[in-house]
Order: C-alpha cells, then sequence, then structure tokens
C-alpha cells in the first residue's frame, strides 16, 4: 500500500459528503413533516429505527416523522443502496485510516490493512466556495451556500480573533493575507479553499449575529464537498505546501465535529489528518531543512516528503502542524478509550520524532528561530521519564499543549495497562511506570501552577485541566485500594474546579471540547467518593461525626459548583452540555 493509499480509498466515492443526516431543528423538522404524504414505503425504505420498532416510516429526509415525534432526530438513518448506513461507511473508513496510521507508526510489523468489501458511491455535489478571490457572484443552488467577499472576510476576521484555541497552527496573517489576495495560486489552491471554507464554517459558529450562525448546516455540507473532492488532488500530487493547508483543515474540523457532540465525524477527521501527517514524514528532519542555495531540488514525491519550506514560518508550521495533529489524535483516543498506540516516536528510522518541539510563530516571523533550535530534537521518553528541563514560561502556549497531551496520553496508557490479576513481575513494572509517570506529571504541574498567575487563563485553561486530569487518570484504577491514589485524585480534582471558578464562562465563545471528558471524569470522582463515604459509615453502623459530615458536604458542593460550571460551558459546547447531562443524573443519586 502507498503511504497515501488510504486516503485515495476514501477519495474514489467512499467517503459521504455528509456522514450523518445534519441537525435540524424540532421546529423545522415538525413542520416538514407534517407536510409529508402518507404514502407507503417500498419495502426496505424506512429508517433504521422504524424497521426496529416495527413501526411505519414516511421516509422523510433527512428525519422521518415518526422519529421527530419520539425526539430521536439523531437516530434517524437509512441505508445506502449496498445495505449499509452512513454510520457503518464512517466506522469502516474510520477503522481503514487507523490500521493505515498503525502501519505508518510500525513499519517493521505485519500489515494491517483492511479493503472495503466493496466501493460504496453516494453522489458529491462538489462547489467551490467562491472564485479565484474567494468570492461567488452566482446564485445560491439548492445544497450550496455563497458568501460575498465582505462575508468572507468577516467570517475568517472572526476566526482569528479565537484561531489559536481552535488548533489554528499556522500563521495568522499570512493566512488573512491570503485570504484577501486576488491572486490564485496555480495548482494546488484548491486546498487552501477548503481551510478558508472551515474557518468560514468556524466564523459562522464563533458569530455574534443569529443569521450567520443558522447557514453553519448549509456551510458545513459544502465543506464536506470540498474535502471529499481535494482528496483527489492529495493523490494526484505534485507535493506542496499546501497540503499544510489542508491538514489544518482537518485538524479544524475534527475540533467542529468534537464540540458538537459528533464523536465519530471527529475521529475519522482526525485519523485523516494523522494518516497524511506521517505519509508526509512531518515527524523527520527533512521536511524543515531549507534547501542550500544553488542546489537543485529532487521534484517532491511521497517518497521524498514535501519539497523544501520557503522560510522559517513554513518551518514552523509544518514543525507545529505535527504536534497539534499528534495531540489531537493521541489525547483524544485516550479520553475515549480507543485504540491507540502511545508513540514514543523513538522506533525504527523513520518513525522518530526527529523535529523540535512547537515552535513560537512569533518568533517564526521575526527571524529568531536559528539552526541550532532546529536540530534539537523532541526526546518524547526523556520528557516522559524525567519531566520538563526547559522553563515553561519559555515555552509557546502549543509546546505547552503539546506536553499536557502527552502526559495524558500516557497516563492513560499505563492506567489501562493495569489489572488486578496481572502477573506480580509485570504489576511491579507496572507500578514503577505509574510511579516514574507520577513524579513526572507532578513536575510539569508545579511549573504550571507557577504560570498560571502570570498568563491569562484562557490561554492556559486546557493545558491545566488535562495535566491534572494525568494524575486523575493515573490513579483512576487503585483509587479504591490506594490512600495516595485517592488523595491524588481528590486534590487533581479540586484544582480543575479551582481553575474553573477562575474564569467567567459567559466570555467564553469556544472551550476545547476534550475538556468535558475530563470534566465527567472529575464529577465522577466526586461521586465515587460520596459513594464510598456513604458506605463506610453504613458498614461501620455507626452515627457520622461532624467532620465526616463535613467532608461529604464539601464534596457535594464541590460536584454542585463543577456541574455550574459545565452546564454553563455547554450553551457553546454541545458535547460539554451532553457531558453535564450525565452527570448531573449521576449526581442525584448520591445526594
Amino acid at each position: 500500500m502507498s503511504p497515501l493509499e488510504t486516503v485515495h480509498i476514501l477519495s474514489s466515492g467512499q467517503f459521504p459528503n455528509s456522514t450523518v443526516p445534519p441537525r435540524v431543528s424540532m421546529s423545522q423538522a415538525a413542520k416538514e413533516a407534517l407536510s409529508r404524504s402518507d404514502t407507503s414505503l417500498p419495502r426496505g425504505a424506512a429508517c433504521l429505527p422504524c424497521r426496529k420498532r416495527k413501526m411505519r416510516c414516511d421516509g422523510g429526509r433527512p428525519v422521518c416523522a415518526q422519529c421527530v415525534s419520539r425526539n430521536q432526530s439523531e437516530d434517524c438513518e437509512y441505508a445506502t443502496p449496498q445495505g449499509a448506513t452512513r454510520t457503518q461507511l464512517l466506522e469502516e473508513n474510520i477503522h481503514i485510516l487507523e490500521a493505515r496510521i498503525q502501519e505508518l507508526e510500525n513499519p517493521d510489523s505485519p500489515s494491517s490493512s483492511v479493503k472495503l468489501h466493496e466501493p460504496h458511491v453516494l453522489p458529491v455535489n462538489v462547489g467551490p466556495l467562491a472564485q479565484s478571490s474567494h468570492v461567488n457572484e452566482r446564485s445560491t443552488t439548492e445544497g450550496q451556500t455563497t458568501l460575498s467577499a465582505d462575508e468572507i472576510y468577516l467570517l475568517t476576521d472572526t476566526f482569528s480573533l479565537h484561531a489559536s484555541r481552535l488548533g489554528f497552527f499556522m500563521n495568522v496573517p499570512r493566512f488573512i493575507s491570503r485570504v484577501r489576495s486576488p491572486q490564485r495560486e496555480p495548482g494546488q489552491s484548491a486546498l487552501h479553499d477548503v481551510l478558508v471554507s472551515v474557518s468560514c464554517l468556524w466564523g459562522c459558529r464563533l458569530s455574534d449575529g443569529a443569521a450567520m450562525q443558522e447557514r453553519q448546516d448549509q456551510l458545513l455540507g459544502l465543506v464536506l464537498e470540498q474535502v471529499a473532492s481535494s482528496l483527489s488532488i492529495i493523490n494526484s500530487g505534485p507535493l506542496s505546501h499546501d497540503f499544510i493547508s489542508f491538514i489544518q483543515a482537518e485538524v479544524l474540523l475534527a475540533n467542529y465535529f468534537f464540540t458538537n457532540d459528533r464523536l465519530l465525524e471527529g475521529r475519522y477527521h482526525s485519523s485523516a489528518a494523522v494518516s497524511l501527517t506521517l505519509s508526509l514524514q512531518l515527524n523527520l528532519q527533512k521536511s524543515i531543512r531549507i534547501q542550500d542555495a544553488g542546489l537543485s531540488e529532487p521534484s517532491a514525491t511521497l517518497l521524498s516528503g514535501l519539497p523544501s519550506p520557503d522560510d522559517l514560518i513554513q518551518i514552523g508550521e509544518r514543525v507545529n502542524a505535527f504536534w497539534t495533529v499528534h495531540s489531537l489524535y493521541k489525547a483524544w483516543a485516550a479520553v475515549l478509550d480507543l485504540p491507540s498506540t502511545v508513540w514514543a516516536g523513538e522506533g525504527p528510522p523513520g518513525t522518530q520524532v526527529e523535529i523540535p518541539w512547537p515552535l513560537s510563530m512569533d518568533a517564526c516571523e521575526k527571524g529568531q528561530i536559528s539552526i541550532s533550535d532546529l536540530d534539537t530534537r523532541c526526546t518524547i521518553m526523556s520528557f516522559l521519564r524525567s519531566g520538563e528541563t526547559t522553563p515553561v514560561i519559555e515555552l509557546p502556549p502549543l509546546a505547552l499543549h503539546s506536553r499536557a497531551s502527552l502526559l495524558y496520553t500516557h497516563a492513560a496508557w499505563v492506567s489501562n495497562k493495569f489489572t488486578e490479576d496481572m502477573p506480580a513481575a509485570d504489576r511491579t513494572a507496572c507500578q514503577e511506570q505509574l510511579h516514574v509517570l507520577h513524579t513526572a506529571v507532578n513536575q510539569f504541574l508545579e511549573e504550571i501552577v507557577a504560570l498560571e498567575p502570570i498568563r491569562p487563563i484562557r490561554f492556559l485553561l486546557t493545558t491545566s485541566i488535562l495535566t491534572r486530569g494525568a494524575l486523575i487518570r493515573l490513579h483512576a484504577k487503585s483509587l479504591k485500594t490506594e490512600t495516595r491514589s485517592l488523595e491524588t485524585s481528590i486534590s487533581a480534582a479540586n484544582g480543575i474546579l479551582n481553575i474553573l471558578q477562575q474564569v467567567n464562562t459567559m466570555e467564553f465563545k469556544y472551550v476545547d471540547p476534550i475538556t468535558a471528558v475530563v470534566l465527567s471524569c472529575v464529577g465522577q470522582v466526586y461521586v465515587d467518593e460520596i459513594v464510598r463515604c456513604k458506605l463506610e459509615y453504613e458498614r461501620a453502623e455507626r452515627s457520622r461525626s461532624g467532620r465526616q459530615l463535613a467532608y461529604v458536604s464539601s464534596l457535594q458542593s464541590s460536584a454542585q459548583q463543577l456541574l455550574i460550571c459545565m452546564t454553563d460551558f455547554g450553551r457553546i459546547c454541545p458535547l460539554m452540555a451532553s457531558r453535564a447531562k450525565q452527570f448531573r443524573t449521576a449526581f442525584a443519586t448520591v445526594q
């Protein structure tokens, strides 16, 4: 299999332009349902939920009347002509991508490639967002949306205000300049158009105006069409730095879906991003090496990787692209307990991390990055074993976030290995790993705590939560048997709550969706400790002391405050709202 063959498989018509039915408001869906004729459907044409319940279905798209009436619009799904649902196709595509990622990370292991049993061709209506300057003067057609030049400028400007927190690793001034440029670069500009479209999608979501926010569904459909269309460009080459723009678009799409509680689609786009990143060998030193003057550069191929970067800004974009994608994919696999290797980057040649930790884009702009800075290789295992060596105050936000994600990912991996019935030798080795990692996390946390009063908390929120969350995850299996683990987890949970209470949630327009999952774990720590205390008192058959009552009361108060914070963030993050609802149900059982 060629380095990008997996992506080619998905571009040949097997990737649906809308992987799940678009979200439809209940009022809109109800009106559409009432207007449908009550005619019988051909056999097998009913949606899957109606088939399962043996109910009469009107076949309404995207949501039938029965699913609307049962308030289950999200579950309404139809089989394709090949018999598979869009969700099943998406899961199959994710499986292919993850198999490819496994091959790229472990080139010496037997191939685990998976082939689709049959091509699934779905209609794709590809339409550019705009003409040469991203402006489309044509009238809107069904299934498409157009934006004027002024709207595109407004939306990308809105997006750029929040870009760094959305996973945007590229140079913002250069991106904005290119959006506003009337000149269209030949060859690969379609890949950059995808990024502009995704940026406009996020701009709509972050806009204050309701009219713009309501255009998200239309724009999302167009973005997915552009992504599917652009995959053929990726496979036909030639390679260019615009491939970085496409990776950036996939990162933003993944975060968009994760935010909207559409985890399967988020997984797909994060998997696509990491597969392309590793295929382009962005982990290798040659991806950031500027060609010596006077030497002709061979044409870029899948074997040689991208052409040499033009300047320090492109170098910074490539370095930061790798770390952003690595952190996104691995951290989400960890928080969702999905199968994933913990890639230490110190394996066979070609899989090692030969590039430095994330670079400051400001330093790249000012030419303050030296050759020695670029020759400094990241030593992941050294960081995991010994902790941070560079003062964190000198590190850019992305470098801090990458370290926090790495610690969380490794904590989940070590914790998942631990079982009560494992052999004694394995248990000892696992406990040693736990101890070493506990020390590394604590050391990094101490520096983050010292940094929190200095840096704006909104820029450290995800890093602070992930780092403390790593301690909770690391000790999750030993909470009931180890007093130290219990104390560590409660302390970390209280630390996260303290951070949340320092922010005004109403001032936020975006919160990293991964924090929703970590905060769920924090809530579970409080609930489990309340249950443990109550059971302990019942077994002892004695009345609770004032101190014990005060302790349980403090736990309940902390849980209540956490729930309030999660609910407040839920207004801008549907995933947070969903996790808050689950936590509210669990908390109600121990009050």
